[in-house]
Formats: C-alpha cells, sequence, structure tokens
C-alpha cells in the first residue's frame, strides 16, 4: 500500500497471514493490474472521501474507487476512462451505476468534455518506488490538462497535489 493510510489514519503493516482469504485478481495481458483485497478496498475508501463534486477516474480495474466514490455523498458525478472494451463488459454492471458514466477511450489519448473538481489515478502497476519518475511526469501533464481539478489523488503514493 506504500503508506497509505486505513480509515484510522495507522499506517498498514503486514503481519503473517493466519487464514487464507479470497481475494479477486484482474489479469490483463497476463498481469495483475487490480485486486480487490481488504487493504486495497480501505485504501480505495481513504481516496474517495477527499473528493466532492465532479471526479474523473483513470481506469476502471475492479471498480473499488466507484464503489467508495458511490458511498460519499459529496462526490455527485463520476467519470470513469477505460481503455479495455473487455473490463467495461465485465466489471461495469457490477459497480453502482447511479451518477456513473464509463467512457471507452485510453486515458493517455481522451479529452474528457467536462471540467472536473477531483481527478483519480490508480494505473500504476508494478513497484510504486520504481515508478516515481513515471509519477512526476504524470502529475505535471494532468494539472495542465485539468486546472479545474481542485484534488489530484495518485493511488499507490499517499501523495495529492494541490
Amino acid at each position: 500500500m506504500y503508506g497509505v493510510p486505513a480509515p484510522n489514519g495507522v499506517k498498514y503493516k503486514y503481519y503473517r497471514i493466519m487464514k487464507p482469504i479470497t481475494v479477486t485478481a484482474l489479469e490483463i495481458e497476463n498481469k495483475t493490474v487490480m485486486v480487490d483485497d481488504i487493504p486495497h478496498y480501505l485504501g480505495m475508501l481513504n481516496h474517495a472521501n477527499y473528493y466532492s463534486g465532479s471526479v474523473l477516474v483513470a481506469g476502471l480495474g475492479l471498480g473499488l474507487i466507484v464503489h467508495t466514490l458511490a458511498q460519499n455523498p459529496k462526490a455527485d458525478r463520476i467519470v470513469v476512462v477505460e481503455r479495455s472494451q473487455d473490463v467495461i463488459d465485465l466489471i461495469g454492471p457490477l459497480v453502482p451505476s447511479h451518477n456513473l458514466e464509463i467512457v471507452h477511450a485510453d486515458w493517455y489519448k481522451c479529452n474528457p468534455d467536462f471540467r472536473p473538481d477531483g481527478v483519480f489515478y490508480d494505473l500504476f502497476v508494478g513497484d510504486g518506488y520504481s515508478l516515481v519518475g513515471a509519477f512526476v511526469r504524470e502529475m505535471i501533464t494532468k494539472r495542465e490538462r485539468f486546472p479545474s481539478a481542485s484534488i489530484f489523488r495518485v493511488h499507490g503514493f499517499d501523495i495529492q497535489v494541490p
């Protein structure tokens, strides 16, 4: 979780597994891109609580951020940009549809026709620390593309750009 705090503000610590749990994993081209374990859900819930108004989301994954944003009464519009029609077909029917729009497009090439109040980015797969350079480039690019966004959070780095 790279330091993403739990809802009570305590940093996650990993312990020995005492009892196995079932975890769903989304694999694309033989690469795990999302899991729905408890730490990831709590991390998404933590992110979701920062948003209000319209939220632009990069990637649908297993829909954890959509589920958690839907629980936030201050988030009144969720637009997800997802490049895989297969992911949309598989996960789209399983997420709350109220105030949700899923756009089939490549995040890096699309230009949404609205000005989001916040942007959520969770497209990094792999070791987060090795992705710091890509993270910095992405932050600069997206702040320029979405100047109306007052909150820009990136999962995996516990960083919010003002």
